[in-house]
């Protein structure tokens, strides 16, 4: 059972933060406590911070020597939090449902896709100038898969929209092992570890011009825990490709089936990987916000802190 917070009461939708704030009974009266539910240490050291679902932190340089911190900045965004989903279906063989599911990020609408046949639903995302280096992120969740599957892929144009040539893509497999997908190649990541159905996911393209690499993560206890040891760098020039892309107005992201299946996805973001930064002066703490996650900053150095979420 979930326990609603009582500004939320009346809305058609909910998001994440209307659920379950800490409640406690005194006196013959229900309190309702503001206070995080879930909060603990955490540390870093010259990388980003750890993958732990967040809406803010303390961070305290205990060095002598100041720190830069950077943080991506959202460009983009699909929530699934709002009457209107904002991604379209590009074929009657793809259904879209909407339900609240508790993901890495709390308890929030997701939406389901059911596929038939080869479909896919999309999203169209502006091109932001002189912004070459872009990461895509997507929570996932496949609960059944008879063919091929594209938790998250790159279009230059709806019309492009096809599983089997995209200009970037991460696909998954009948037995659930991960590959890169640019165009009509397909590229398995040197040391990988297959995703498991049911479980939520989280799949990254971090684009640099024409290049791309990507991620694909486990939430386990907390934490995303990375399913791709290796870095692997591939490239996407031609027609349809990523090189295209910076010529246009808009370009699609698809979330795509080649057969039939079942996958839940939230929180679709498009961040500037040309962060935002400032310095942490050595001996001081700071207070910082998320959008979902720590692992949205890094640090240059050693810092240590306490999250809340």
């Amino acid at each position: 059972m979930n326990t609603v917070n009582i500004n939320a009461i009346g809305r058609d939708k909910y998001s994440s933060e209307d659920f379950n704030p800490i409640i406690g009974v005194t006196d013959n009266h229900l309190l309702v406590n503001q206070h995080p539910s879930v909060h603990g240490p955490y540390e870093a050291d010259n990388d980003h911070l750890p993958s732990i679902t967040a809406k803010s932190f303390r961070m305290t340089n205990a060095t002598s020597n100041n720190i830069l911190v950077e943080q991506k900045v959202l460009v983009f965004s699909r929530y699934f939090d709002e009457e209107t989903v904002g991604i379209a279906p590009d074929s009657p063989t793809v259904r879209i449902d909407t339900n609240i599911q508790t993901t890495p990020f709390g308890d929030s609408q997701v939406v389901e896709l059911s596929y038939e046949a080869g479909s896919s639903a999309y999203a169209t995302v502006p091109v932001v100038p002189l912004s070459p280096e872009l990461n895509y992120t997507v929570l996932f969740k496949i609960k059944s898969i008879q063919d091929d599957l594209q938790p998250l892929g790159v279009y230059t144009k709806k019309a492009s929209i096809d599983i089997n040539f995209p200009a970037a893509a991460i696909r998954i497999k009948p037995d659930l092992s991960i590959k890169a997908r640019v165009g009509e190649t397909e590229f398995e990541p040197a040391s990988s570890t297959d995703i498991q159905l049911n479980v939520w996911h989280r799949a990254i393209i971090r684009r640099v011009n024409s290049d791309f690499t990507i991620q694909v993560d486990r939430y386990e206890a907390g934490a995303f825990v990375s399913l791709i040891a290796s870095g692997e760098t591939y490239t996407s020039i031609g027609a349809g490709l990523l090189d295209e892309i910076d010529n246009l107005s808009t370009y699609v992201i698809g979330f795509a089936s080649e057969g039939g299946g079942v996958q839940q996805i939230d929180s679709f973001e498009v961040f500037k990987a040309n962060n935002f930064s400032e310095t942490l002066i050595a001996g001081t703490t700071k207070e910082y916000f998320c959008t979902k996650s720590l692992d949205e900053f890094k640090v240059d150095g050693q810092v240590s802190g306490y999250y809340r979420s």
